[in-house]
């Protein structure tokens, strides 16, 4: 599915999300992390982040732990869509 401008849109084209899940177009055809998604990862690393620092304040390590791997695995989550943006793009390019 190719867009001409910036829209959000159901993805139906079998890439692996849920019917429903919006993604936001490029106007080249490309596929961008929404918006939504970048919330979802910052908002849990700001949540871990919370959570190591309450752990660190109350000497709890099960809690600065906890707060910890959520942070990190947000922090992946986030990079694993910039790797697959970058990708699609290196996919366009060849592509022309």
């Amino acid at each position: 599915m190719v867009a001409h401008t910036i829209a959000d849109v159901s993805v139906t084209d079998g890439r692996g999300m849920p019917e429903g899940r919006t993604n936001r177009h490029r106007h080249d055809g490309g596929v961008e992390m929404s918006i939504a998604d970048k919330a979802r990862n910052k908002a849990e690393e700001m949540k871990g982040a919370a959570k190591e620092k309450f752990g660190d304040a109350t000497d709890n390590e099960r809690m600065r732990a906890e707060g910890s791997a959520e942070k990190t695995g947000a922090r992946a989550k986030q990079a694993g869509e910039h790797v697959k943006d970058a990708g699609r793009d290196a996919r366009d390019a060849f592509r022309g």
